[in-house]
C-alpha cells in the first residue's frame, strides 16, 4: 500500500496535465479563441503600466501575457494545465510542510478540480487561477526561512504585497502560512507577523483608494469579465482550499497510507464524475460559430452545420449568413432546422458581437462600426479586445476614415499575433485604390448605403429594405431580406421582391414563389420557361400528402421536412 501511495503522488499529477491540455487545448479549443480574441496584450510600457498599477494588477498583467497565447489552442492547453498542476503542486507542498508528511495529499487536488470546472464558463478568468497559485507558492517559499525574525518580516512583506498583486485570492497565502506555522514551530513572531499583514490590508481595504466596487476590492484581479462579480463562488472556493489545508494538519496523526489511497480513489471518481458535466457543448459549439464566421470561412461554417444541427441561436445566425455570403441561401436554407426570423438576427439589446458580424458582411459598416465601438466602451473597465479593435480598424479604413483607421492599426501592431494583419492593412491604406480592388473591402465600401438612415435592430428586415433600394446590386442584403420574407411567412412581400433570373430560381425561392402562383390562381402555363414546371407539381404532391397525413408533421417530415411548405404549415415562432 506504501509503494500503491508513492506512485499515486507521481503519477497523478502527470495526468492531471495531460488530461486537462486535451480538454482545454482540444475538445475546448474554441473557448480559448473566443476568450483570446476579448482580450488584447499590447508589447507596451504604458499598457504595462496601466494594467499593473491597480489592485491585483500584476496577476492580471501576467494573466493576459498568456491568454495571449490562447490563439494557438494546443499552446493554450499547455498554459491552462500549468496552472492547475502549479495550483494542485502549491496546496500539496503546503500540506506537506504543515504535517511534516503526506496525510491526505490527495485533496490538494480539489482546489484545481474546482477551478477547472469554474473555467468551462468563458466568464471565469485565469486570474483568479494564477493568483491562488502564486497564494500557495508564496506562502511555501516565506515559510523555507530558517531565521524566525527573518520569516516573520517575510511574511508581512510578502503577504502585503502578494495582496496588492493579485487581490484576494491572497487570503490562502495567509491560510497556509499559519497552517505550516502551526504544523512546524509554532513561533509567536511568525504568527504575530500574519495579524500584522491581515491588519494592514483590512486597513487599507477600508481607506478603498482605488474607488472599486466592494466586489472588486475582494477580488481585486479581473477574476470574472463582468461587473457583477460572482464573490460568493469565489469565497467558496477559497473556504474549500483552506480546508483543504487545515483538515490534513488536525487529523494527520490518524492517516496511514491506505486512508491516503482511499482518498486518492475518491478524488479521481469525483473528477471523472463532475467535469464533464460542466463541459458546455453548445458554448463551444456557438464559439466555434463565431470563430469561423469572424474569419470569413463560410464552408467551414455550413459543413459544421450538416454534420450537426446548431443549437444555439447565435449559431444559427452564423449559419444563415454563411449561406448568404456563399449565395447557398436560396437553395439550401431549409435543408437545415430553422425556427423562424429569430435566427436571422437579434436586437441591439440582445447582442452586440454575433449581429456586428452580419451587419459588417451585408455593408451596414457605419452599424457594425457602431456595435463594435459599443463592444469596446462596454468592456472598458476590464480591457479593449481584438475582435473589437480589428473590426473598428476595418470599418474606419472602408469608411475612407484613414488616420481613425491608422490608429488603430499602429494599436496592433505592438501585439504578438495581429501585428502583420495590421502591416498588411497599413499596406493596402498607402495605395488607395488598393482598397477598391480589394475582393472584401473593395465590395463592402461598393455596398455602404448611399444616404443614411435612422437604424433600428428590432426592425432590421426594414433596415435591409432601405439597403436594398439604395444599393440593388447589393446581393448579400438581397438574400438576407429575401430570407426574412420567407422565415416570416410574408410571401407577399418576397413575391414583389422576387427576381427570376435568366438561370431560374433556387429550390426554397421557386417552392415559395410556386405557393404564391397557387394562392393567387396563377396558371403555370403562363410563367416564363426558365422556372421549373416539376415545382409546381411537387406542390400538389406536397398538398396531397398533407391532406392524407391528418396534418401530422412526424408524417410529413421524412419525405417534405426540407422543403419551404413544411416550414410554412409546421413551425412556429
Amino acid at each position: 500500500m506504501k509503494r500503491i501511495d508513492k506512485y499515486a503522488r507521481l503519477v497523478l499529477p502527470m495526468v492531471l496535465m495531460l488530461a486537462a491540455w486535451l480538454f482545454f487545448g482540444v475538445f475546448y479549443r474554441w473557448h480559448l479563441l473566443y476568450f483570446e480574441g476579448n482580450q488584447l496584450f499590447l508589447w507596451t510600457a504604458d499598457y504595462a503600466r496601466e494594467t499593473i498599477c491597480r489592485l491585483g494588477g500584476l496577476g492580471e498583467y501576467v494573466t493576459r501575457f498568456l491568454v495571449q497565447f490562447y490563439h494557438l489552442p494546443l499552446l493554450g492547453g499547455v498554459i491552462v494545465a500549468g496552472l492547475l498542476v502549479a495550483l494542485q503542486q502549491g496546496v500539496q507542498r503546503v500540506i506537506q510542510r504543515a504535517t511534516g508528511g503526506n496525510a491526505l495529499w490527495a485533496l490538494s487536488y480539489l482546489p484545481a478540480i474546482y477551478y477547472w470546472a469554474l473555467l468551462c464558463d468563458e466568464d471565469f478568468t485565469p486570474v483568479g487561477l494564477l493568483a491562488l497559485a502564486a497564494a500557495a507558492w508564496t506562502a511555501v517559499g516565506v515559510m523555507s526561512l530558517k531565521n524566525s525574525w527573518l520569516r516573520s518580516f517575510a511574511v508581512v512583506a510578502a503577504l502585503l504585497a502578494l495582496w496588492l498583486a493579485v487581490g484576494g485570492a491572497a487570503v490562502i497565502a495567509w491560510v497556509a502560512v499559519v497552517v505550516i506555522e502551526l504544523g512546524t514551530k509554532r513561533d509567536w513572531r511568525v504568527l504575530a507577523g500574519a495579524v500584522v499583514a491581515a491588519a494592514a490590508v483590512a486597513v487599507v481595504w477600508w481607506i478603498h483608494p482605488w474607488y472599486l466596487s466592494n466586489e472588486l476590492m475582494i477580488t481585486g484581479g479581473t477574476y470574472f469579465r463582468h461587473l457583477d462579480v460572482k464573490v460568493d463562488v469565489f469565497c467558496k472556493l477559497w473556504g474549500a482550499t483552506a480546508a483543504v489545508m487545515i483538515v490534513p494538519l488536525v487529523v494527520a496523526r490518524y492517516v496511514h497510507e491506505w486512508i491516503n489511497v482511499a482518498v486518492a480513489v475518491v478524488v479521481v471518481i469525483t473528477a471523472v464524475a463532475v467535469l464533464p458535466k460542466h463541459y458546455d457543448a453548445n458554448g463551444e459549439d456557438t464559439m466555434a460559430y463565431y470563430c469561423l464566421t469572424r474569419n470569413g470561412k463560410w464552408n467551414e461554417v455550413i459543413e459544421r452545420a450538416r454534420k450537426h444541427d446548431p443549437q444555439t441561436r447565435p449559431a444559427m445566425i452564423c449559419l444563415n449568413l454563411s449561406l448568404v455570403m456563399t449565395g447557398q441561401s436560396g437553395e439550401r436554407m431549409f435543408d437545415f432546422p430553422q425556427y423562424g426570423p429569430a435566427g436571422l438576427f437579434m436586437t441591439y439589446d440582445e447582442d452586440l458581437i454575433f449581429c456586428g458580424e452580419v451587419l459588417f458582411n451585408l455593408g451596414f459598416v457605419n452599424e457594425a462600426q457602431r456595435y463594435a465601438y459599443e463592444m469596446m466602451v462596454t468592456y472598458s473597465y476590464l480591457q479593449r479586445s481584438a475582435f473589437t479593435v480589428t473590426r473598428l480598424a476595418e470599418t474606419n479604413m472602408i469608411a475612407g476614415r484613414s488616420e481613425v483607421a491608422r490608429k488603430y492599426l499602429n494599436a496592433l501592431k505592438h501585439t504578438l499575433f495581429y501585428r502583420s494583419w495590421a502591416e498588411n492593412l497599413l499596406e493596402l491604406m498607402a495605395t488607395p485604390k488598393a482598397i477598391d480592388e480589394h475582393r472584401l473591402y473593395g465590395k463592402l465600401r461598393r455596398n455602404q448605403p448611399v444616404e443614411n438612415f435612422a437604424f433600428f435592430s428590432e426592425k432590421f428586415d426594414k433596415m435591409l429594405e432601405e439597403m436594398v433600394d439604395q444599393r440593388p446590386n447589393n446581393r448579400e442584403a438581397y438574400e438576407y431580406l429575401m430570407a426574412f420574407y420567407l422565415l416570416y411567412k410574408n410571401v407577399d412581400a418576397f413575391a414583389e421582391r422576387l427576381i427570376i433570373p435568366t438561370a431560374g430560381l433556387p429550390r426554397a425561392y421557386e417552392e415559395a414563389f410556386a405557393m404564391v402562383c397557387r394562392i393567387n390562381h396563377v396558371n403555370p402555363a403562363t410563367l416564363p420557361a426558365n422556372l421549373n414546371r416539376a415545382t409546381f407539381d411537387r406542390l400538389e404532391r406536397y398538398i396531397h400528402a398533407y391532406n392524407m397525413s391528418g396534418n401530422n408533421p412526424e408524417v410529413m417530415y421524412k419525405d417534405w421536412g426540407r422543403s419551404y411548405w413544411f416550414y410554412t404549415n409546421f413551425i412556429r415562432f
